[in-house]
């Protein structure tokens, strides 16, 4: 499981951009609104499948004899050269462009807590994607200790309680002033839990098959409930939820056992690759490109434009930005981690193999 953890895998990459395309024809289309959701998901179980094999590196290292607070220090600090500039570096623009929004919802923002927020009072016009930046990084808080410390005969059954949990808090009725329980950490966690879950799956047949004569299944029950076959309630939802996590869980699953090679070829390939790898950056700009776009149509009064003409100049200059932020500012800031190994390499002999970071994220 290990070495897999070190190879790059495009396909991967390509689902990353199916998952933002999703999120973008969600938000700046008439078309597949609760495709956002789906985006949203998609991102959340492919972050739980690749955080949980760095984590497992991470435990390999501290059985190995290093540090556990060394361990999670060099893990946090790549995440956040990972994670952190590209967002602090948005609000720092609009807060000195003297944008009202952030500037009242800055605090929020800096620290990772805005979902508890817009689950209370609802979402802002440019900063409401930011809930799902939060959830990530309370997994993140959270996450390691428990792939390092839980014992691994107890792992599996661990993350299998934390899915049905997840499941069940989404039917208990929320508080009435909780306007969008959606957005608590919680409701969404079976999510990032079936990625780390697959992750799992890599070391354990009995998982694995559990995964794909399962997956299936759930596939097809997300896909009735899409086409309005499927009754909804607050059960049914969750269930929805539930079978949408365990779906992704299943295709990336193929993706990475390179088990469907047309689907991966198409994957794979250097454009959805390359928006796949700025993926992060298009998600964090595109309501703000979105914004100035509207505030163009309006000065140059045309009244609305199409749909189609605000989705492609959107989405056409969200790309160019989010390529321009990776080349001079993220890669630069993101290649820093090389100073902080998973393991580090010098103290601990029997360290040496693990040093090399995986690749994929």
């Amino acid at each position: 499981m290990a070495g897999d953890q070190r190879r790059h895998l495009p396909q991967l990459d390509g689902l990353r951009a199916v998952a933002v395309i999703a999120v973008l024809v969600s938000h700046l289309t008439a078309f597949g609104e609760s495709g956002g959701g789906y985006g949203v998901a998609l991102f959340f179980v492919l972050s739980g499948y690749l955080i949980t094999g760095i984590l497992l590196r991470c435990r390999e290292a501290v059985e190995g004899g290093q540090s556990l607070l060394v361990t999670l220090r060099q893990f946090y600090v790549r995440r956040g050269l990972r994670i952190l500039p590209i967002v602090y570096l948005v609000l720092a623009a609009g807060w000195l462009l003297g944008d009202a929004e952030i500037r009242k919802l800055i605090w929020w923002h800096l620290g990772y807590v805005s979902n508890f927020l817009f689950s209370v009072q609802g979402y802002p016009a440019k900063t409401a994607h930011f809930w799902s930046l939060a959830v990530e990084e309370q997994f993140y808080l959270a996450w390691p200790l428990f792939i390092i410390l839980c014992p691994r005969r107890a792992m599996a059954a661990g993350i299998g309680g934390l899915i049905v949990a997840s499941a069940v808090f989404r039917v208990i009725p929320a508080p009435p002033d909780l306007l969008f329980p959606e957005m608590l950490t919680p409701t969404v966690s079976d999510a990032l839990c079936f990625g780390a879950l697959l992750t799992l799956s890599e070391g354990n047949r009995s998982l694995a098959r559990m995964i794909d004569w399962a997956g299936p299944f759930a596939a097809i029950f997300v896909a009735a409930s899409v086409a309005d076959l499927v009754p909804l309630g607050v059960i049914g939802t969750s269930a929805v939820y539930f079978c949408r996590g365990l779906a992704f869980a299943w295709v990336i699953g193929l993706a990475v056992r390179g088990g469907t090679p047309l689907l991966n070829n198409m994957l794979g390939a250097r454009l959805p690759a390359y928006i796949g790898k700025i993926s992060y950056g298009i998600y964090v700009f595109h309501p703000f490109v979105d914004t100035l776009y509207a505030h163009a149509v309006e000065g140059w009064h045309v009244g609305s434009m199409h749909w189609a003409a605000r989705f492609s100049v959107v989405t056409l200059a969200t790309i160019a930005l989010a390529a321009i932020s990776w080349r001079f500012f993220e890669a630069p800031i993101n290649s820093l981690k090389r100073y902080f190994p998973y393991a580090i390499p010098g103290k601990h002999p029997i360290l040496e193999g693990l040093v090399s970071g995986p690749t994929r994220s």
